[in-house]
């Protein structure tokens, strides 16, 4: 275990085609967590809520949570498809223990999963998902926007998933 835990690199697509569910029951049995929380953070929650009236995000229970993942993920406030989760750009999920979270981004194609270890039960499920630190070249295909992107501090990695864990919290 390296000091501040492990980061794997996710394709965007297995987090917004709902393939990432199938690795919340391992995560959540693996750290003790009894519910997990899904937030979006961009674009602005306080402009969401005006426009839809209800907060982007939902919570989810141990029991049937791949479901609840997918239902959580496509709700369409007041029969909108624009409000729905899963056409968001930025969502972040963490579990009740707060020892491990998710952030994705849309525009940057890609996705972020922060656990305590480098190796667990979600690494070696029968999934088409792709961790790209086992092959490091599939990298090279991701690029951030035009005038994004920036190298960060272990501070600064510490204060996101912080960041993440706040908005679950409140």
């Amino acid at each position: 275990m390296t000091k501040g835990g492990h980061v794997s690199i996710l394709d965007f697509d297995s987090i917004a085609s709902g393939e990432i569910a199938l690795m919340l029951p391992s995560l959540m049995d693996c750290y003790g967590d009894s519910f997990a929380t899904c937030v979006v953070l961009d674009p602005d929650p306080d402009y969401l809520f005006d426009l839809y009236g209800s907060w982007p995000g939902f919570r989810m229970l141990r029991d049937g949570i791949e479901n609840e993942f997918l239902k959580g993920m496509q709700f369409q406030p007041e029969g909108h498809v624009s409000g729905a989760i899963c056409m968001m750009d930025v969502m972040a999920v963490t579990g009740s223990s707060n020892l491990w979270g998710w952030w994705a981004q849309r525009d940057w194609e890609f996705g972020v999963l922060s656990t305590p270890d480098a190796d667990g039960p979600w690494m070696h499920l029968d999934t088409d998902m792709q961790f790209f630190e086992r092959s490091p070249e599939a990298l090279d295909s991701f690029r951030s926007p035009e005038g994004w992107g920036i190298s960060i501090s272990d501070d600064m990695y510490t204060r996101f998933f912080s960041e993440i864990i706040s908005h679950e919290r409140g």
